[in-house]
């Protein structure tokens, strides 16, 4: 039976140049307890699971499109009203 392979290990530094985030701000945020890492004595490490969980984290997604372009007017005109009768009553 032939045994899995351990996940291979990534310094911070590789990490940083494949991700495109601050080497500064990985060892902060890996410190403080706000990154998943492999931390071994004073090494701090990454599996490429970890690192995919990294950059899924700081992943935002758009918000919903809108289909009619006359939306966006529609809900601007509507803010514009809202201000307008809250003028009124105060």
């Amino acid at each position: 039976m032939i045994e899995d392979e351990p996940p291979r290990l990534f310094t911070l530094k590789e990490v940083a140049e494949r991700t495109g985030f601050s080497l500064r701000t990985l060892e902060r945020d890996c410190r403080a307890g706000r990154v998943v890492h492999v931390h071994r004595g004073r090494d701090r490490m990454m599996t490429s699971a970890q690192i995919q969980m990294l950059v899924d984290q700081h992943t935002t997604t758009p918000a919903v499109l809108m289909i009619d372009p006359r939306a966006a007017t529609q809900q601007r005109v509507m803010r514009m009203a809202a201000r307008e009768a809250a003028k009124r009553r105060s």
